[in-house]
């Protein structure tokens, strides 16, 4: 017994001894590569070689970032790895027990538009938790571990959130267990049937290209159902019809859904019936709202790309390029009386008078010494030619007639363009100068009035740099949404227009359809110049997988001309104005006030001439009798 208790004892101690070195040999430090088995070396060859024909092959022409998890790390020499591949690929190594509410892009910065990831057991934190600004165009899963779970590594968010993704796992061949063969998959997340997709064993010859490794997991969409976060009072965007939607957007949606084969929801309005704007909270509003909490997929009404949009926001690309209009009402026509001044400019009818002027002061100077003709009578002369009377004499000096010859000539031509001009203002009002620019609106008497939807427009105006837009944005009166009225309270800012008082501001295309469907088209007119010009887009929830191939479609109607048709067919559709197809306008008496009144100055003219003569010649008759009379 204390043979067997001594023996125990030595070997005891012997382990104690040894037990230093043992924990050293299973210790990384830093510079020392763990001892690894050889299935480890095996798999670490194999993921080098397809690293090296991933970067060299399909993601070729793109900005690499290899992603290490971090157990990965420990068990393979990733500065080898890095040493051996084609082309520089910037490495990324989570730093592990992150909390996620902390995280930063000083910490976690953004990746390239392809991220390769070294995966271990698929359980680090990017995978599950990727951060807000990570949106890589595609995603390479190359797992490393004897396991390998596919569809749950296919269906984690970072992936989820991304267009293209590929996983290649290790398979180990009964013949050969030791030399791990990796085969491709990726996911069809709206598949009708198996959503899980295997492309085969890697080959670099068989996944040479982009499209070899990333299969369009979005051509059919299988029937799904993309809910609008949308608004019906939004012509000729989106509207009501007596039994359906339609508009140039619906049209747009009917197009990718029968190209993708999906179906759409829509709703009359947001809840809280506005548009969307972010509060200091960065708690968004109306459907801008829906979209950003994840109840509704899509936003297709008039919005364009702000900054704080862009923040919280995916956007499409442009299908529209528009602002908002300017609405004024048109001011009351000139007096029809001045008529007969409108067909000359004033600088015309002052280049007449000084011209009238000159021809004066040279004829009497040519003719005093000729015809002994008074100033008053020279003068006359002259003026004939303006008014087209005749001579009761010609002049006997051939000089003077060539001089009178170019003056009658001179105004023959601006009696023909008078007359003409003159039939044409008569039957078309002639109007006061219309404002025409923002800096003049701007600083009118007119105050902005706009229906208060929750729109950027008033606080952007408030809160700018230019002068013009500040000026507008501190004259800006909201009117409250009505939703009992059909235009949920823009009749508010109509009156106002109509007054005289106010400018109204609205989506370009919907103000003018505004007052035209409500009568008044002829009675406004919408400034050139437009609020905020911008391109017109559609809003995604952030990282959606999806938007790439909306894009697609979007450009492919763009680029069609189909937009811009129907956008035009509803404008034609919905313009109420009466239009005259003659194109005529009846002459009236109204039209002939100015001809009338100088017709009677002339004959009021003629009488005081008249009776002028008649007491000249009383009186000189009168003189006579009395001088030569007898006594």
């Amino acid at each position: 017994m204390a043979c067997h208790t001594a023996m125990a004892m030595y070997i005891w101690y012997l382990t104690l001894l040894r037990l230093p070195s043992l924990l050293l040999a299973q210790t990384n430090f830093p510079g020392l590569s763990p001892r690894r088995l050889p299935l480890n070396i095996n798999l670490e060859t194999e993921a080098t070689k397809i690293l090296r024909d991933v970067l060299a092959g399909p993601t070729k022409d793109h900005e690499v970032t290899l992603l290490v998890e971090d157990e990965v790390l420990k068990a393979f020499d990733v500065e080898r790895i890095l040493k051996d591949l084609p082309v520089s690929a910037r490495l990324l190594i989570p730093p592990p027990n992150i909390v996620e509410d902390e995280l930063s892009q000083e910490d976690i910065p953004a990746v390239t538009s392809v991220v390769v990831v070294l995966v271990g057991s698929g359980s680090s934190w990017p995978l599950w938790s990727p951060p807000d600004w990570w949106s890589p165009k595609a995603v390479v899963l190359v797992v490393v571990w004897r396991t390998c779970r596919a569809r749950d590594l296919l269906q984690t968010p970072l992936l989820e959130s991304t267009t293209s993704v590929a996983v290649l796992c290790p398979s180990f061949p009964s013949a050969d267990p030791q030399r791990p063969v990796f085969r491709v998959a990726t996911w069809l997340p709206y598949a009708a049937a198996e959503k899980f997709l295997q492309l085969g064993v890697w080959d670099p010859a068989a996944f040479a290209t982009w499209d070899d490794l990333f299969r369009d997991r979005f051509a059919d969409f299988g029937g799904k159902a993309i809910h609008l976060a949308s608004d019906y009072d939004d012509m000729p965007l989106i509207f009501e019809t007596d039994d359906s939607l339609d508009g140039t957007n619906i049209r747009m949606m009917d197009a990718l859904a029968a190209q993708l084969n999906f179906t759409y929801t829509s709703t009359e309005q947001a809840p809280d019936a506005e548009w969307g704007e972010r509060d200091e909270n960065g708690t968004w509003s109306g459907m801008l709202g829906e979209l950003h909490r994840g109840a509704k997929d899509l936003a297709i009404n008039y919005f364009t790309v702000t900054p704080e949009r862009a923040e919280d926001f995916d956007y499409s690309v442009p299908y529209y390029n528009e602002g908002f209009g300017l609405i004024l009402k048109v001011p009351p026509p000139l007096p029809r009386w001045r008529s007969v001044l409108y067909p000359f400019t004033g600088a015309v009818w002052a280049a007449v008078g000084c011209s009238f002027a000159v021809a004066v002061a040279s004829f009497h100077f040519l003719a005093r010494r000729r015809t002994h003709a008074s100033f008053a009578v020279n003068a006359t002369t002259i003026f004939q030619g303006l008014t087209t009377q005749s001579l009761y004499r010609v002049p006997d000096s051939w000089f003077v007639r060539g001089f009178l010859g170019l003056w009658w000539f001179m105004c023959w031509i601006l009696d023909i363009s008078y007359t003409c001009n003159l039939i044409a203002v008569l039957t078309v009002p002639v109007y006061p100068t219309r404002i025409e620019t923002v800096d003049s609106l701007a600083f009118s008497d007119l105050r902005l009035c706009m229906l208060d939807y929750g729109e950027f427009v008033p606080g952007a105006l408030a809160t700018s740099s230019d002068p013009a837009l500040a000026a507008l944005g501190a004259k800006t009166d909201l009117v409250p949404i009505i939703e009992e009225l059909d235009y949920y309270g823009e009749e508010g800012c109509v009156e106002l227009v109509l007054a005289g008082t106010h400018a109204h501001t609205e989506t370009y295309s919907y103000a003018k359809l505004i007052y035209s469907d409500l009568g008044h088209g002829a009675s406004v007119y919408a400034m050139r110049p437009q609020l905020y010009e911008g391109n017109l887009v559609f809003f995604f929830r952030k990282k959606t997988p999806w938007k790439d191939k909306f894009n697609d479609g979007l450009t492919r109607l763009v680029e069609s001309g189909l937009v811009q048709k129907w956008y035009k067919e509803i404008m034609e559709e919905r313009d109420s104005k009466p239009a005259d197809p003659a194109g005529l306008t009846s002459l009236t008496i109204a039209h002939l006030q100015g001809p009338f009144m100088v017709l009677a100055m002339g004959l009021l003219l003629a009488l005081l001439v008249f009776a002028a003569e008649v007491a000249a010649s009383a009186l000189g008759s009168g003189g006579t009798c009395a001088a030569g009379g007898k006594p």
